[in-house]
């Protein structure tokens, strides 16, 4: 990996000036090589060729700085970033450099501290340069953004990102990506979701930053933002896991559309996006039953019971059996329930209570009784069981 972000050197008119046609010819042909030669032993030679050129021009500052920059960006080709370091802050202490060479070092020290961890320095300078100049670099606004970020110092560094980013000619995912970032580390939540949106405009195709906005939006308690957000990432299909489609068929539910979300859940189930599971199916369940599709509900409710041995969702199932009368099918599906070894008492007993309502619908008086009294044995549903015994031995006198 490249410490330096070196940019090419660039002579200008004011510098050709100040320079005779040999030396400037030379300066070029040194950035040339070094443009279109990446081979370590080509390199070596040339900044060979260099650090002669250095010690022929070591009383002509100017001269001496551009070519420390050249020397610089051989070393950082060779992977030297420690030398390519002390190549540009011996430049920048050199005294008769113009402004624009003074600045091109400046944005290459910078680059060269932070590239080898020394954030305090590399702001300095960056600031320093910034302090001098009426048109920022949003490349160097973006760094230095970054050098405050290493030093978890966001609240002073989110300020340049977000100016990187208005200055950019065009959107900059990772720019906006840390204004994000760092607008979340001060809990600047509407300052987050505004680049969020940013990203997911111009780079919709990216299923993070459709999963970002939407938690984003969670996390300011925007639930009715949060599931608009959550149902367009399904429509460009960028929901994956399985987690995403139970979050969205949650916040669905919570915006009063459970009924949506329950399709959904059901049509990947159906499709085999969403692995069929418990968990799968328990939401399924839940999401029917919030939209008060009961039939629906109550065929998840038996898979769950027949495919996991859920005693929960079985009773859930049998309380629906016994409200609609389904006498034998709730006698049936009870008897079973009862056999669960992974039951609580308190499930136990409300079972009871219901098979023995269903036994006793079906005639079937001898079994209700001994339904009943299983069911009193529990203090939840011991008063309702014995008022069915007290109504059968009444019945029966």
């Amino acid at each position: 990996m490249k410490y330096l972000v070196m940019l090419l050197l660039v002579l200008s008119f004011g510098v050709q000036a100040a320079l005779s046609p040999r030396t400037y010819n030379q300066l070029q042909d040194f950035q040339k090589t070094i443009d279109s030669n990446q081979e370590q032993d080509s390199l070596i030679e040339l900044r060979g060729e260099v650090d002669a050129f250095l010690k022929d021009y070591k009383d002509n500052d100017l001269a001496l700085g551009l070519a420390l920059q050249i020397r610089a960006q051989i070393n950082d080709k060779l992977e030297q970033p420690d030398q390519a370091l002390l190549d540009i802050e011996r430049a920048y202490k050199l005294k008769n450099l113009d402004d624009g060479t003074r600045r091109q070092l400046s944005i290459s020290l910078a680059y060269l501290y932070f590239g080898v961890e020394r954030f305090d320095d590399s702001i300095q300078v960056a600031l320093g340069y910034l302090a001098g100049t009426d048109q920022p670099s949003p490349t160097l606004l973006a760094l230095l953004a970054n050098a405050y970020f290493a030093k978890e110092d966001y609240k002073s560094g989110t300020p340049y990102i977000e100016r990187a980013c208005e200055l950019s000619e065009k959107p900059n995912a990772a720019w906006l990506s840390n204004a994000l970032g760092g607008n979340y580390r001060i809990g600047r939540l509407d300052r987050a979701l505004l680049f969020a949106n940013l990203l997911v405009l111009n780079f919709p195709e990216n299923q993070r930053y459709w999963e970002q906005r939407s938690g984003l939006y969670q996390a300011a308690e925007q639930f009715s933002d949060a599931a608009s957000s959550g149902y367009l990432s399904l429509l460009q299909r960028h929901l994956v896991e399985d987690t995403d489609f139970y979050n969205l068929a949650v916040l669905l539910a919570n915006e009063g559309v459970p009924f949506r979300g329950a399709r959904i859940l059901a049509d990947q189930l159906e499709s085999g996006v969403i692995k069929k599971s418990k968990k799968a199916y328990k939401l399924l369940a839940q999401s029917w039953l919030q939209a008060k599709e009961i039939e629906r509900a109550k065929s998840v409710l038996a898979i769950l019971f027949e495919q996991y041995d859920d005693a929960q969702s079985g009773i859930t199932l049998l309380s629906y059996l016994v409200d609609d009368e389904e006498w034998k099918n709730a006698s049936v599906l009870g008897d079973a329930i009862t056999k669960l070894e992974s039951i609580s008492n308190v499930e136990m007993a409300r079972t009871f209570l219901l098979v023995g309502i269903a036994r006793f619908k079906l005639g079937e008086i001898k079994e209700a009784k001994i339904a009943f009294s299983q069911a009193s044995k529990s203090k939840l549903y011991s008063q309702q069981a014995n008022s069915w015994l007290g109504f059968l031995a009444a019945q029966s006198s």
